[in-house]
């Protein structure tokens, strides 16, 4: 089994994702955008931990580099450092759809090695292939809401790498992140909003997280 066979339960749920990377400090920016724009917080503030996982080849992490229109990233992710309720996601990307499987680790975790742990002999067991954990990002994440348009605003983004059992912090990697999800058919609409973002000088980008965290 692959990454890639997971996403046939989930073909009928994919959004675009419009991702902007902002310099650190730009967040109260794009927060009055949203705001003057319609946006509403739809949800509590969250710390958000994502661990994410890789072959020896680096493929997920090549796939994105390379631009690649049909490509899957394996994680795993918890919310304010509650590793007992970590969830294993895989991102798939599908042309300019993007779709997520989110799956029930079988075994709680207590800590993050755990949940490395745990999430490693999952993946081995599943996929019959060794994926290892190669990086971490941490951030603090505000959701908003403007009628079918869905936004996340993560701020305070932190990077570490990981090699073996020693994590490399990646503290002198400072960034936001500003990102629009909504449905294929409100493609159109969303372009009156992008052409707003570009007056203030944001552009979309196909960064993700984790290319930029396995960047150093």
């Amino acid at each position: 089994m692959m990454l890639s066979d997971l996403l046939a339960a989930n073909s009928t749920t994919g959004r675009f994702e419009k991702k902007i990377i902002l310099s650190e400090g730009h967040s109260t920016h794009a927060r009055l955008f949203l705001n003057l724009n319609g946006f509403r917080q739809s949800y509590q503030n969250r710390s958000v931990t994502s661990i994410y996982f890789d072959d020896f080849s680096l493929t997920c992490w090549r796939d994105n580099i390379d631009g690649n229109m049909e490509r899957d990233k394996l994680r795993a992710r918890c919310y304010d450092n509650n590793y007992s309720t970590a969830k294993i996601e895989i991102k798939h990307k599908r042309s300019y759809l993007g779709y997520k499987t989110t799956l029930k680790p079988p075994h709680k975790s207590d800590d993050l090695k755990s949940l490395i742990s745990n999430t490693e002999k999952w993946a081995l067991t599943k996929f019959n292939r060794t994926f290892i954990a190669c990086a971490i990002v941490n951030y603090e994440r505000s959701y908003f809401q403007f009628k079918s348009f869905r936004a996340t605003l993560d701020a305070k983004v932190t990077c570490s790498r990981i090699l073996g059992s020693s994590i490399i912090d990646g503290g002198f990697k400072r960034f936001e992140v500003l990102e629009f999800k909504y449905p294929p058919q409100d493609d159109e609409k969303f372009r009156d909003l992008y052409n707003k973002i570009s007056r203030i000088a944001l552009r979309t980008t196909k960064s993700s997280k984790y290319s930029i965290a396995m960047d150093f």
